[in-house]
């Protein structure tokens, strides 16, 4: 996604990561109205949404995050995609045995995996809001004004 760090560089950092936490509040919580009758051009429409979330705020996040380490660019950056790839994998595995633990291991097409799967979303509405609270206490602009994303936009 070349939009995040083009923002990113315009706006700022923080403000991006905001808008991305919002819109993957948004797309996670229009996830919970789900039903068995929703159309597929519904469910497409909403997982844009929270795809606007996670794509806007990916890359400029991981420029960030590189940027604030001194030093050794290259370890940060291989320590960080070992990291991306194992959190991503477990919380991916998580996500599905959480949403079996409350649909009580009777997923299919049925009443029982709905509501277990709009709890699903539920929490993962919880983790984005997590998020952007930690962006609104901890993350700030001020530091060395994003370098690395002039490289990624140019």
């Amino acid at each position: 996604n070349f939009v995040g760090p083009l923002l990113a560089n315009k706006i700022g950092v923080r403000k991006v990561l905001i808008m991305s936490c919002l819109f993957s509040i948004v797309g996670f919580g229009v996830m919970m109205s789900y039903t068995v009758t929703s159309s597929v051009e519904y469910m497409m429409i909403t997982q844009i949404i929270r795809s606007i979330g996670a794509g806007l705020g990916l890359m400029p996040a991981v420029t960030w995050t590189i940027s604030v380490v001194s030093g050794d660019v290259e370890d940060a950056t291989a320590i960080n995609n070992t990291v991306r790839q194992i959190i991503g994998s477990v919380g991916a595995a998580m996500a599905v045995v959480l949403m079996a633990v409350f649909a009580g291991g009777n997923i299919g097409h049925n009443a029982i995996s709905q509501s277990a799967f709009s709890e699903t979303s539920l929490v993962m509405v919880i983790l984005a809001v997590i998020s952007l609270i930690i962006v609104l206490l901890y993350i700030k602009d001020d530091v060395k004004k994003d370098e690395g994303l002039e490289e990624l936009t140019a």
